[in-house]
């Protein structure tokens, strides 16, 4: 009964840490993807690019 028990635990943590996995990937693939503003986005939008200063 108690291996049982240590077994569904380790299986638990396991699979937590594939679904943390899974979403830092998501994370990383939908942050990289670039969106375009539309031509009448309000001042200051930036698309996450850096603007030079004048």
């Amino acid at each position: 009964m108690r291996g049982s028990n240590r077994t569904r635990l380790g299986l638990l943590v396991v699979g937590f840490v594939v679904v943390i996995g899974l979403l830092e990937w998501a994370a990383v693939t939908l942050g990289s993807v670039e969106v375009p503003l539309p031509s009448n986005a309000p001042e200051g939008a930036t698309n996450g690019a850096a603007e030079a200063a004048p």
